[in-house]
């Protein structure tokens, strides 16, 4: 042991000699994080499939947001139906070969291309890789609430939903129950 020391005092320069300790920590602290976020790159790739959203879920999550958003504005429990357009969009990342051949002698060109979807490996399979997702269009949304036979009570929601969806007003309707409960 005091053969390790002598040869210790001997390498390393005096300063550092203070901070040895401090550097071998620091340099394997590095080391272990570097193998530990190595470990954990497989699961953000299942956890960004598993995020995607159906047109079910979209519709759920606009409802329930125009929902909250108008019993604040009147009280209540008001309903809210949204329809769309289409449903989700999937872009997906393509892998694509080009081969071009040229016959000079003939004057002719010859283009080929092949394109192929991208896929991941996962529990379930193999998933195509997903690049991004095209929301659908909202095609009209029918709110009934309490006032909703007011037009001021109306020109507040339909203005309020149009803005919050960026759609016409002309795709909104306001509505009052008709029969008191």
């Amino acid at each position: 042991m005091t053969d390790l020391k002598a040869l210790g005092t001997k390498i390393l320069p005096q300063p550092l000699k203070k901070h040895a300790k401090l550097l071998l920590f620091t340099g394997l602290a590095g080391i272990a994080l570097i193998l530990l976020s190595g470990l954990f790159t497989g699961d953000s790739q299942e956890q960004a499939i598993e995020t995607q959203l159906t047109a079910e879920q979209y519709t759920q999550m606009l409802e329930d947001n125009l929902r909250k958003t108008v019993q604040e504005i009147v009280g209540g429990k008001p309903s809210v139906m949204v329809t769309l357009e289409t449903g989700v969009e999937y872009v997906y990342a393509n892998e694509e070969k080009a081969d071009s051949n040229e016959d000079t002698a003939k004057q002719q060109k010859k283009d080929s291309s092949e394109k192929k979807v991208v896929v991941v490996n996962s529990d379930s399979g193999e998933i195509p890789l997903t690049v991004t997702q095209i929301m659908p269009t909202v095609k009209g949304v029918v709110i009934v609430c309490n006032g909703g036979g007011d037009e001021t009570v109306q020109a507040i929601i339909k203005n309020t939903v149009t803005t919050a969806l960026a759609i016409d007003g002309s795709k909104v309707c306001v509505t009052g129950t008709l029969l008191k409960q």
